[in-house]
């Protein structure tokens, strides 16, 4: 905005004076005569061709009128400046003492077409012929210009930039200059705009030519950003911005390097949006905050004291060829420019955001997936882009979900980054979409806490992660879904789950962020997949690391000569009856294992045998003593024929069987 205002200024600054040059020449022919000797050596003065409608001069009172009056481009095929009328006033007593005094200027209707190309304008020809003739007549002559009370009605400036394609317009404009004075020392100007959009602009202008520096203090109320438009088409696929922006400016440089003038001051921008060719608010703010220490794009430097941020919102959406809608956002060629950009050493001392909120919809799922974040608030201190920076916040996740987090970045390469979040009454039901996509079952209910750690360094991502859920619950597969992954989920929950109702799973994560293919969605989702493919193939082993803090409840050892179970294989057993107890959706099968090769006469074989029926029995038994039901549990009566070749441990194996899987 600050480069548009500089160009607008130039370019207006160097209409002025060619009116004012116009005066001075006209004032000193009669209307007539002068309107004649104008259309006829415009060309010679100024290299323009220049048409007045009429033109009238009032001797005595050293006033003057014009109507219809146009300087031509230097092609002569468009106009660079015209108005529809003009009427001053010079005061005669101090032409004496080398001084043109003009005491007023009524300007209705003025046209300025400012057109660039690279570092030229459409109007440096006027500006070489003009600033060569006023620094000979106010250095070498002596001859100085005061001008006051300017008054502009209905003005309108077009802006092009051949290089960039954009285009800027500003109509119905309203100017007020009390005084401009072009004596070769000091020269001070005041203006006011106002923009039919809205809003006013008072600028002060403060230029000193022998130390060829300039001070400009520029007062916003209410600018509308509508104008803005086409500079963030420039580089980004928006259809409008809007809101207001009020602000004070301070300016302070030199001519010869105005890209390394400093800026400072305050601005407040209100009711921001930004609507994407979706016609959608890709981002919008109830306000935002600035308060500028020092900026200089020439020096490269933006030091913000504070930029505080209240209530923006957007919206992320992944579409269905895996794409999303800032990647469509950003212009290519805005991407290319960026390179050769000059890189800004941004430093913000406090920065905040608060109240934020972010909509998110995945539509790569066969039913899409919608979720918000409210309430979002961020604070860093000390905000340098070249170093580490720690950013806190927190956010409600869902309806009722808080999270928090701490990000450290060093946000240039982004591949040093530590992000701790915990996010607690995550409601999981809300993630149905995911759990239908992925491995066809509904999920019905479940309260989580997510505790997450991540280091990556160099690219390389290491992170933890504990889930905790509360009661969950997860429907049986549908049989019309076709889910990406086959996976035992019912049954891994269910056997996770402790009496308590709480499910606790540690899924570590690894990868590479340089890969393409790396997704951590994914990577977590096969990691708690395998988990569940884990328990799948030894379910009694999961639930008794669950419920016995890590012994294995998947088989009992036993003595051949003892038709009955030890004290230590009876405790054994009690741990299993509990847990048949609490996980009765499970069927039990009890088959029992043992070298029958070692009885090597057959009297030795029919003991043995005969003591492994016993503990059949007696198992059998303390079973229904213990109240299983005798659905729930098979014990297999002793196979003699898979006997002879099994060489492993004396044991009885308990199988645990998923009813969904009988």
């Amino acid at each position: 905005m600050a480069g548009f205002f500089r160009k607008l200024r130039k370019g207006l600054l160097w209409a002025l004076a060619i009116v004012f040059a116009l005066i001075v020449l006209i004032l000193s022919f009669s209307g007539t005569i002068a309107r004649h000797y104008i259309q006829k050596n415009g060309n010679s003065l100024i290299g323009r061709d220049v048409t007045i409608g009429s033109l009238s001069i009032n001797p005595l009172t050293a006033g003057m009128r014009v109507k219809d009056l146009h300087i031509l481009e230097k092609d002569g095929k468009e106009d660079f400046l015209s108005l529809s009328s003009l009427e001053g006033n010079i005061r005669l007593r101090p032409v004496t003492r080398r001084i043109i005094n003009i005491k007023g200027i009524s300007i209705d209707s003025l046209y300025i077409n400012i057109v660039q190309d690279g570092d030229r304008f459409n109007f440096d020809d006027l500006k070489d012929k003009l600033y060569a003739y006023l620094e000979e007549d106010t250095e070498d002559s002596g001859w100085t210009m005061d001008i006051r009370n300017i008054a502009l009605t209905g003005g309108r400036i077009r802006y092009r930039d051949m290089v960039l394609g954009s285009k800027f317009a500003l109509n119905k404009i309203s100017l007020e200059i009390p005084k401009i004075n072009l004596s070769g020392k000091n020269t001070d100007v005041g203006t006011v705009l106002s923009f039919e959009e809205g809003g006013q602009m008072d600028c002060r202008i403060s230029y000193n030519p022998d130390r060829s520096r300039f001070t400009v203090n520029v007062s916003l109320k209410d600018f509308g950003t509508d104008g803005l438009t086409p500079y963030l088409q420039q580089f980004l696929n928006v259809k409008r911005c809007k809101g207001s922006v009020s602000g004070h400016l301070e300016v302070h440089g030199k001519t010869q390097h105005i890209a390394d003038a400093d800026i400072k001051g305050s601005l407040i921008a209100e009711d921001l949006k930004v609507i994407d060719e979706k016609r959608k608010p890709v981002f919008s703010a109830e306000s935002l905050k600035a308060t500028i220490s020092n900026f200089s794009l020439g020096k490269g430097i933006a030091h913000l004291k504070e930029l505080e941020i209240t209530g923006p919102k957007t919206y992320y959406e992944i579409l269905k060829d895996s794409t999303d809608n800032f990647t469509h956002l950003i212009k290519d060629e805005e991407q290319q420019r960026e390179e050769e950009s000059p890189q800004v050493k941004l430093l913000i001392d406090s920065l905040c955001l608060r109240d934020g909120k972010v909509d998110f919809k995945d539509n790569t799922l066969k039913e899409s997936f919608s979720y918000k974040l409210s309430e979002i608030s961020l604070a860093c201190s000390d905000f340098r882009l070249d170093k580490m920076n720690i950013l806190t916040g927190s956010a409600v996740a869902g309806k009722a979900g808080k999270v928090e987090f701490e990000w450290t970045t060093d946000f240039v390469r982004m591949k040093n980054v530590y992000l701790d979040i915990i996010a607690t009454n995550i409601n999981v039901k809300d993630f149905t979409p995911y759990s239908k996509y992925y491995v066809g079952n509904n999920i019905e209910g479940g309260t989580m806490r997510w505790e997450s750690h991540n280091t990556i360094i160099g690219g390389h991502l290491e992170g933890s992660n504990q889930i905790e859920i509360y009661k969950p619950k997860v429907s049986r597969r549908s049989k019309w879904t076709e889910p990406v992954y086959e996976a035992p989920v019912r049954l891994g929950v269910y056997a996770l789950t402790n009496k308590k109702g709480l499910m606790n799973i540690s899924l570590p994560v690894k990868g590479n962020l340089d890969n393409p293919d790396f997704s951590y969605r994914k990577t977590v989702l096969k990691a708690l997949l395998n988990v569940f493919t884990k328990v799948s193939a030894a379910p009694l082993r999961a639930v008794g690391k669950m419920l016995t803090k890590g012994e294995d409840l998947d088989h009992i050892e036993i003595d051949l000569e003892e038709g009955d179970f030890s004290t230590r294989e009876y405790g054994k057993l009690e741990q299993i009856v509990e847990t048949m107890k609490e996980k009765d959706e499970f069927h039990y099968t009890f088959r029992q294992r043992f070298n029958l090769g070692k009885a090597l006469r057959k009297e030795e074989k029919e003991k043995v045998l005969s003591l492994a029926q016993s503990r059949n029995e007696n198992l059998s038994n303390y079973l229904k003593r213990m109240g299983i039901p005798s659905r729930n549990y098979t014990v297999e009566p002793v196979q003699v024929d898979s006997l002879s070749a099994y060489k492993g441990k004396n044991c009885f194996f308990v199988d645990a069987i998923w009813e969904e899987d009988q």
